[in-house]
């Protein structure tokens, strides 16, 4: 559980974003938004890494910033040392408040505590966040809407994800990408009615291995709490 939780999380969802800059999908879809959680786990401190291996002048390593700046991130990253990092890879005005409520109790009151100490941190980051930023990512201009599919699922190198949309399929897509483990219905109902009712149409997954996507391994027992087994890495 912790290294799910402290590594797992983190590295899936960097993987993912990288996936999305460096796999062209970002070059094929200008127009999608994608907003990632956990501060796009790692990949705020891999891609200079990455952009170092991939881009062959500074022309391109450009453009592979200009591609990382058109994602948006959330603020859970529970380290206020790491907030001006997200603001310089992602821009403060592609940060959105982020937190593990209702997982963790007292998690939403941290968060917006944590936001009100950063303002001399990362300039523009706390009155965006908790202010008029928000509203940023959705569109103003609503569309026509439809009723939710029956969720189907997507095979991709033979692995089946079940994954579920809302809105009109003609409006602008936006990826809802949920952390390690996570299903779709992490994400509220309220918050995805919302991003319908600003005009996108709404797509949201079963991360593989959870909810009704693959499985890659069988599901076991997690050990009792007491057990030393629980504290060793999974293989």
């Amino acid at each position: 559980m912790p290294y799910e939780f402290g590594i797992g999380m983190l590295t899936d969802t960097a993987l993912a974003a990288a996936a999305l800059v460096y796999g062209g999908v970002l070059d094929r879809h200008a127009d999608l938004r994608i907003a990632l959680s956990h501060g796009c786990g790692t990949f705020g401190w891999t891609h200079p890494r990455l952009r170092l291996m991939a881009a062959c002048n500074a022309s391109a390593a450009a453009h592979l910033d200009d591609l990382v700046r058109s994602l948006w991130v959330d603020t859970l990253v529970f380290d206020t040392a790491l907030l001006p990092i997200l603001v310089d890879r992602f821009g403060a005005d592609h940060i959105m408040f982020g937190t593990d409520h209702p997982f963790f109790p007292g998690a939403l009151d941290e968060q917006q505590a944590m936001l009100r100490d950063t303002k001399s941190v990362a300039s523009g980051l706390h009155d965006g966040c908790l202010g008029a930023q928000c509203p940023r990512l959705p569109r103003p201009a609503a569309r026509g809407l439809t009723q939710k599919e029956p969720m189907p699922i997507a095979t991709v190198n033979g692995i089946d994800i079940c994954y579920e949309t809302s809105g009109d399929p003609d409006a602008e897509p936006v990826l809802l990408v949920m952390g390690f483990t996570a299903q779709l219905i992490t994400w509220p109902d309220e918050f995805v009615q919302a991003l319908v009712d600003r005009g996108f149409y709404v797509i949201r997954h079963d991360n593989r291995d959870s909810g009704l996507s693959h499985k890659t391994r069988p599901n076991r027992p997690m050990p009792p709490p007491s057990s030393p087994e629980r504290w060793k890495a999974r293989t």
